[in-house]
């Protein structure tokens, strides 16, 4: 080491107690959200000439209005209070909003009154989400969202935290932070060039995060390939599964409303999937509904809820072989911290609005 930045550092770290390394960071993680405080702001139109929604999301309707009301303020609070002065920005990962409008621009006031609530609760933090199933749910949502929210991610982007310099166009978009690349996936329209253009551009990036509200490992619950990249077609679930490998990637995701981590090997490399749940119902537990703990139990969830084997979990057959770790948790509303550095990626999980960590993982 040069003898003059040698004693720069010696001098820094005597007068300072520590040296603070560019490199090291924390993101905010937050599961599906389902913002939805009004049903009369946001779904009379369900309602209009006589018209009626289907049972179950009258449900999630009054579901959400309590949820936002009484608890989920409680949970996003305990979120800040994780914040550090190294803290880069919020992620949310997809399902940010019920949807379920019944117009497009009341889609687009939810969409804006949800990131206007959270960035208020949330001051000083950029804030990112990426697309689920229900931001594009209802009447032309998906074309509200595709018109709001690439301009309204792009001005996060931006701010000083993350400084990215780059305008979002689509729901399929990349961006280095620091070392690190982070790529977005629409999960329902993925674009597999986006991605191996990403990994291409930035080879040379320490970690590689595949942000989606569907998955990338088959997911141990209802509906296994609904979401799943590459869904049903074998060809290219493969295919791409060898390109995320290749890639060592992680992956962040969410949708089954449950907490769960896999790790996947194989002669290609690696998959780290992270999942995690905010929708913090009355009945959620304040604790871990442990479900399964080691690979072997892989499937035991679906057969827990349908007393045998669902008629797709071929496809978690085709994963299990390469399956190293595993653990999935019913319910278990919260959040989660992700602490990036040299060291590691290390995620500590909190349920609903708990001060003490449930669960510490290490997915790097």
């Amino acid at each position: 080491m040069n003898k003059f930045l040698y004693s720069f550092l010696l001098l820094f770290v005597l007068c300072c107690g520590t040296v603070v390394y560019a490199d090291k960071y924390r993101v905010l993680l937050l599961g599906d959200t389902h913002y939805d405080a009004d049903k009369e702001i946001y779904h009379s139109a369900c309602y209009e000439n006589g018209k009626k929604p289907a049972p179950v999301i009258e449900k999630e309707f009054a579901r959400n209005a309590t949820m936002w009301k009484e608890r989920c303020p409680k949970l996003i609070a305990s979120v800040y209070s994780k914040k550090t002065p190294d803290t880069s920005f919020v992620l949310q990962l997809g399902d940010l909003v019920q949807g379920d409008c019944g117009d497009p621009v009341v889609h687009t006031k939810m969409l804006n009154d949800t990131i206007c609530y959270l960035k208020n609760a949330m001051p000083g933090l950029p804030f990112l989400s990426v697309v689920g199933n229900h931001d594009v749910r209802g009447k032309d949502a998906r074309g509200a969202y595709e018109r709001y929210m690439p301009a309204r991610i792009t001005e996060e982007l931006n701010l000083p935290q993350i400084n990215a310099g780059i305008e979002v166009k689509r729901t399929n978009f990349a961006f280095r932070h620091k070392e690190d690349l982070y790529v977005f996936v629409d999960f329902d329209r993925p674009n597999d060039n986006v991605i191996k253009e990403a990994f291409k551009q930035h080879a040379d990036a320490r970690y590689k995060f595949v942000i989606t509200h569907g998955a990338v490992l088959p997911w141990d619950a209802w509906g296994v390939t609904y979401g799943l990249y590459g869904g049903k077609v074998n060809k290219r679930r493969d295919e791409m599964r060898k390109v995320f490998a290749e890639n060592n990637v992680i992956v962040l995701t969410a949708h089954v409303h449950a907490f769960a981590y896999c790790k996947y090997e194989d002669e290609n490399g690696s998959i780290s999937q992270l999942m995690i749940n905010s929708v913090w119902m009355e009945d959620s537990p304040k604790e871990l509904e442990v479900i399964a703990t080691k690979p072997e139990d892989i499937g035991s969830n679906v057969k827990r809820l349908y007393g045998k084997a669902e008629n797709e979990l071929f496809v978690l057959d085709s994963f299990k072989s390469g399956i190293k770790e595993y653990f999935f948790a019913k319910g278990s509303a919260g959040y989660a911290t992700m602490d990036v550095s040299d060291d590691g990626v290390i995620i500590t999980y909190y349920i609903c609005d708990n001060k003490e960590p449930a669960k510490v993982i290490k997915l790097r």
